[in-house]
């Protein structure tokens, strides 16, 4: 465990980590500022969130929220091509600032795109900015506003990693009711990469196969933080789901990325 998750115990114990999160938020907006202001500059036809919206969701970064936001649509639909039919409805479950939904619909053509948050500012950006696509609100707790079997495809990043073990249990039935029996979900997960970030206690957790909630912050804010075993995780997609592909995260440029599963409805 490094000195900076160290200290963070400390600070999740102090109450403090929401304001560390918003002073966090104002060095890198000062920081971004020239940066970003002409990246919006040599973009002026897109329509880019505001810059808090996007820093909560993904990180202070036009650039790689747009470019890195196509590339992963490309890679989903890459991944779910040969399951999937021609048309049908794909939803993206706590989409944030639609860096990826706003791909969807000319990576996946001929199909309907929907896209749910529980922040209710972000949705509103989202319909705004994007009238092309079906948004709406989503709670912390389902269900969704959608028929059930009425959805071919969804996809799920950073969700799980900041849900309550009873909202992973909830959220996990309720994706299996909107997906149609054989629809395709793709989700990442906090994995064994990000086991240098945890407390003692927590690691021990962790290789016992447990699922290792951190309950810092509100539910569903980045800073409430939920680690995922891989055994813990194939138990718990049960007899709802098939693992058609489970990716342990790697390190990138110094960072741990999540694991990436892809799962198909039973």
């Amino acid at each position: 465990m490094t000195l900076k998750h160290q200290i963070k115990p400390l600070l999740r114990k102090m109450g403090l980590m929401m304001l560390i999160t918003q002073l966090k938020y104002l060095k890198i907006h000062l920081s971004y500022y020239r940066e970003g202001k002409a990246f919006l500059a040599a973009h002026p036809a897109v329509n880019f969130p505001p810059p808090y919206l996007l820093y909560i969701a993904y990180g202070l970064n036009y650039k790689h929220y747009l470019e890195d936001g196509e590339r992963t649509a490309r890679w989903i639909k890459g991944q779910f091509a040969a399951h999937l039919p021609e048309k049908g409805t794909i939803l993206d479950w706590g989409c944030g600032p639609a860096r990826i939904t706003r791909h969807l619909p000319d990576i996946f053509e001929n199909w309907q795109v929907i896209g749910t948050d529980y922040h209710q500012e972000t949705i509103d950006w989202c319909s705004a900015a994007l009238p092309n696509i079906r948004f709406f609100k989503n709670e912390l707790t389902p269900p969704l506003d959608l028929l059930s079997a009425s959805v071919q495809a969804a996809i799920g990043i950073s969700i799980f990693t900041h849900l309550s073990a009873a909202a992973h249990e909830n959220w996990k039935l309720e994706l299996a009711r909107v997906l149609a029996p054989g629809g395709m979900l793709y989700v990442t997960t906090q994995g064994a990469v990000f086991l240098h970030q945890m407390s003692n206690f927590e690691t021990q957790s962790y290789q016992q196969n447990q699922l290792v909630i951190r309950a810092t912050g509100p539910e569903g804010h980045k800073i409430f933080g939920a680690y995922h075993p891989p055994q813990f995780m194939r138990q718990f997609w049960g007899t709802h789901f098939e693992v058609v592909q489970h990716q342990p995260g790697g390190m990138s440029k110094g960072k741990p990325m999540q694991d990436n599963w892809i799962l198909k409805r039973k």
